[in-house]
């Protein structure tokens, strides 16, 4: 991949007068412009008329990898300015450095749905997504009880960015209710300390198609937005159901070992504050991961 190299206030004289073909030129300071590694490129304009490639520098000698249909002779002590063009910044998302990571590591490049290849970055790289714990309609449904803390262990190999905790989620009856979600570091196998939580919802969610009558279930996802290294964490869900009767569902399959517990209210809490339990379920709770 080329990538774009820039810096400010780049300014020098040519030191010696160059013709319209000639594909290296000398200059009086080269310092000022930017460095370049292999594949790398920036850009000048001489004499205020002709914009040109830098490929590379040794020296105070520039190599130009082109010169356009408006090349022509500059003569000695002409400017060279370092110069930002409509076509340099097409290459400007590759020259971010974690995307220059993904170019050469391949676990950096995760598709939506965990396979394939979906990139988010010129040139085929960058960074990519995944969901990370049960992204999977579990075949049964339990109904929820109101502030239990529903857990899943999930684990990462690189560090990653939790852009947001959902939850396959449906209702049968009529109610409103606040969902919201938490990560919390491991603890020996069980679920540790609390990293981080969305606060709730100013407006509560009603999954229903008419009033009262049909629901829809659905992937219900809450932002979270924490930065995690790779390491062991458990994400969480908790549901406060209304001021009104009703039924709601978290989907499941079975022979899991997620973990539930329950604050007196509807509190997150560090998770050695409560009795947990495992489930022995894996309930269709994921994150959204950038990595």
């Amino acid at each position: 991949m080329t990538i774009e190299r820039y810096k400010n206030d780049a300014v020098t004289k040519l030191d010696g007068a160059i013709d319209g073909v000639q594909l290296t030129l000398d200059v009086i300071d080269a310092a000022v412009f930017p460095t370049l590694t292999g594949g790398d490129q920036f850009r000048i304009r001489v004499d205020n008329e002709e914009d040109i490639i830098v490929s590379s520098v040794s020296g105070n000698t520039l190599t130009l990898s082109s010169r356009g249909t408006g090349a022509t002779s500059h003569s000695d002590q002409s400017d060279v300015i370092h110069n930002l063009t409509a076509d340099s910044l097409l290459n400007v998302p590759a020259t971010v450095e974690n995307l220059q990571t993904a170019e050469t590591d391949t676990s950096k490049r995760l598709a939506p749905d965990g396979s394939g290849g979906v990139q988010f970055a010129a040139g085929g790289s960058g960074f990519g997504h995944s969901y990370i714990g049960y992204n999977t309609i579990g075949g049964s449904q339990e109904t929820i009880t109101a502030r239990r803390i529903y857990a899943k262990s999930v684990t990462l190999s690189a560090d990653g960015f939790l852009a947001s905790i959902g939850a396959y989620l449906t209702q049968s009856t009529d109610n409103v209710f606040d969902l919201s979600v938490a990560v919390f570091d491991d603890n020996s196998g069980v679920v540790g300390n609390l990293l981080g939580y969305n606060t709730n919802p100013s407006i509560s969610l009603l999954m229903e198609n008419t009033s009262g009558s049909t629901f829809t279930p659905n992937w219900i996802q809450i932002p979270i937005g924490v930065w995690l290294p790779a390491a062991t964490y458990w994400i969480a869900v908790q549901l406060n159901i209304g001021v009104n009767t009703g039924t709601f569902k978290l989907y499941y399959d079975t022979s899991g070992s997620d973990r539930t517990f329950d604050p007196p209210g509807q509190w997150w809490t560090n998770g050695s504050r409560h009795t947990q339990t495992n489930s022995t379920r894996k309930y269709s709770i994921r994150g959204s991961l950038l990595q």
